[in-house]
């Protein structure tokens, strides 16, 4: 799912100007439960405690709804908004000697219940926890298969799993430079489940780890559509009424269900298969008829014949990035209001009306990539929604590699950072184990599971390397086909295909997921001659880590790559070493001398605290000098600082260059005293790239590069 700031401005929501841009990261709404997986695995208190499950396998949901009043209406009230439905649930039993089943119901008044084709005389109904228990005649064991039907009628309130909205009912006014009014084009009804909203509107096991088949079928006035998962089976008229009948033969968790009707505009483009590219998939795409008739591209029209082109391409990126689109068709409606950017329903995304303004390829691609992290594979429970959302969110960057090239990725990298030290950084919890409340409501949440668990997998591919990250996670993908899979799940996966990483997969895995924080360096670097005064130069590199907090590491066992640039920044070395101890020195050979030393701090999720350089052979180093910039990469428009310590009185020179040695700016030019001080840098106008930051003191200088991006 992806939370789009600029589609909450349509409905009377303020936000801060440095977020109304689109696409702008996203936030949502989720949720914690249980998982039914009985492995024997030695687990935390905290991954026990996530594990919950039913003694059963939902095979099957044949599910019935008539909206054929609700959508014939012209009102929204409590009473124009009931209907009734149909679930007939077909499931095996696992465990033994089961006197009844479970299910989630949470609002929906029940009007009768079969078991197999038995209607129990007494109609249980759910309780205050929201949960159906259907009694069973006689103990049933492992291996037995019944179906439970369950007749109900949905009287929820307004905006609960059901979504109602009239025509030409007032939206709210698009931000600049139109400003223009939006109304709802034609009456819309539509589902929204993530993370456990399914049972709002339909009976079931609403939980992330039961994959079933679904048939859908819905009951419409003449002139309306519905579009919802898998393949359409049947359109059948029937005086002023339709039956649309949607099937999905890829087993599907309940908040991927999606079920949509309205008065659509329906067209399609193909995607040939990179696998066999005589085999195609149709790309459907419901958007209202004024939206398919625009032409303009500046923001003034929702245009969607415009943003939805690219969705072929997509689909051959991330085919040849991952394994080959893994359904048989997909498809994206439009929604309107909506309040979420997107949402990634299996085989049928549901987005934002707003993203056809925006031309927002960003967040069509992260829902796009959900396809296959997120609903081939999919979240045994929500302590594990990391999987979901933050491959998603590190696809968009992978996307952008494909398409603009390597930069691009660590741009969109570097934003993903911004946004985790943003929103606190050291201070947040772990990724794993957040609970409900959080998942729904708090932003820091939400960014711990996108773009801090992006970090995640881009770590896991510069620590392995292209082409063992990518093997082992193609092989993760056809293990967990159809299914869904835990944290250590997804662990065990990478140790059985990518053996014997630089870092334990059991430290790195409890580092970044199931503790806090991050590691903070501080460095020195002394460059020293070879034997005897010959090439290769020594640079013996002292790294400390600075750290500390709740459920932080004291240390974190990282790979460090560090980067050596002569004075001329012709000549440029690379070496990467293991950090596993609280402080730790490295040797390493250089082939010049260096002007500076960087870490580069795109391949490890890091911050540094003050990193210096003394050059022995070099009479241009400033002893007992420290500087650094934060953040480091820098978000075009926003000020950097610098920080800089000195152990002596005099007057200092504090220049910023480019990477063509052009002086961009004197920051500061003055007398200094013994002490430390911090400087502002306005970064505005300039273009994205590195940058160098240059102390000068008595013919002396320090060298620190950073990097700006848009």
């Amino acid at each position: 799912m992806f939370f789009n700031f600029i589609a909450l401005s349509l409905v009377g929501q303020e936000l801060p100007d440095y977020m109304m841009s689109e696409p702008v990261h996203q936030f949502e709404r989720k949720g914690v439960y249980c998982s039914r997986l009985n492995r024997e695995k030695q687990l935390s208190e905290i991954q026990a405690s996530a594990i919950k499950y039913r003694p059963y396998d939902v095979l099957k949901y044949d599910i019935s709804l008539d909206w054929y009043n609700v959508m014939k209406v012209t009102g929204t009230t409590d009473t124009a908004r009931q209907w009734t439905g149909s679930n007939k649930i077909t499931l095996k039993i696992d465990s033994a000697n089961v006197t009844s089943l479970d299910f989630d119901a949470a609002g929906l008044l029940i009007q009768s219940v079969y078991v197999n084709t038995t209607k129990l005389m007494n109609t249980p109904q759910p309780t205050s926890g929201n949960i159906l228990t259907v009694p069973l005649s006689g103990n049933y064991q492992q291996g037995d298969t019944l179906v439970v039907t369950i007749n109900y009628k949905y009287v929820g309130a307004k905006d609960n799993g059901f979504y109602l909205f009239p025509k030409k009912l007032f939206v709210g006014n698009l931000p600049a430079p139109f400003y223009d009014s939006v109304f709802v084009e034609e009456r819309i009804g539509y589902t929204m489940n993530e993370p456990q909203g399914c049972r709002l509107w339909l009976p079931c096991n609403d939980q992330p780890y039961d994959k079933a088949i679904s048939t859908v079928k819905v009951k419409v006035p003449l002139g309306y559509t519905v579009c919802s998962n898998g393949l359409v089976q049947a359109v059948e008229n029937n005086g002023d009424s339709t039956f649309f009948t949607w099937h999905d033969d890829a087993p599907i968790a309940t908040y991927l269900i999606a079920v949509t009707a309205s008065v659509f505009k329906e067209f399609s483009n193909q995607y040939k298969r990179v696998s066999n590219p005589d085999d195609s998939v149709e790309v459907i795409y419901y958007v209202w008829q004024k939206d398919y008739d625009a032409t303009k591209t500046d923001g003034s029209q929702y245009n969607a014949t415009n943003t939805f082109k690219t969705t072929p391409k997509m689909m051959e990126v991330f085919s040849k990035a991952f394994i080959e689109y893994p359904f048989k068709k997909y498809g994206m409606v439009s929604i309107q209001p909506f309040y979420f950017g997107g949402m990634e329903h299996q085989t049928l995304t549901s987005i934002n009306r707003v993203w056809m303004r925006t031309n927002a390829q960003s967040g069509i691609a992260h829902e796009l990539a959900h396809q296959w992290l997120g609903d081939l594979i999919t979240c045994a429970t929500w302590y594990d929604v990391w999987i979901n959302e933050g491959g998603a969110t590190w696809s968009e960057a992978v996307y952008a590699e494909k398409m603009y090239g390597k930069k691009s990725y660590y741009d969109d990298m570097a934003y993903n950072r911004l946004y985790y030290f943003w929103a606190g950084g050291m201070a947040l919890k772990p990724i794993y184990g957040l609970s409900v409340d959080s998942i729904f409501m708090d932003y820091k949440s939400n960014i711990l599971i996108y773009q801090k668990a992006s970090w995640v997998y881009h770590m896991l591919r510069t620590m392995l390397g292209d082409t063992t990250y990518f093997r082992a996670l193609r092989s993760m993908m056809n293990r967990y086909a159809y299914k869904s899979l835990e944290t250590e799940d997804f662990k065990n996966s990478f140790k059985l295909d990518a053996p014997n990483p630089p870092v334990d997969y059991d430290v790195f895995f409890d580092q970044w997921l199931y503790k806090a924080g991050h590691p903070v360096f501080r460095y020195s670097t002394e460059i020293t001659s070879g034997e005897e005064g010959y090439k290769p130069y020594k640079a013996i590199i002292r790294v400390e880590q600075m750290q500390s907090g709740t459920s932080v590491p004291n240390v974190f066992q990282v790979p460090l790559i560090f980067k050596f640039m002569d004075k001329d920044s012709v000549y440029s070395y690379s070496d990467t070493v293991i950090m596993n101890k609280r402080i730790q020195s490295f040797d390493l050979a250089v082939p010049f001398i260096p002007k500076w030393v960087q870490l580069d701090t795109l391949s490890i999720l890091c911050e540094e605290n003050s990193p210096s350089l003394s050059v022995t052979e070099s009479d241009g180093n400033i002893p007992g000098f420290g500087q650094s910039v934060f953040p480091n990469p820098i978000l075009n428009g926003t000020a950097a600082n610098i920080g800089l310590t000195t152990e002596t009185d005099g007057s200092i020179i504090i220049d910023i260059y480019n990477e063509l040695n052009q002086k961009i700016e004197t920051v500061y030019n003055g007398q200094l005293y013994r002490g430390s001080y911090s400087f502002n840098f306005r970064t505005d106008g300039l273009p994205s790239g590195n940058y160098v930051l240059i102390i000068t003191s008595g013919g002396k200088s320090n060298c620190k590069m950073f990097s700006i991006i848009k």
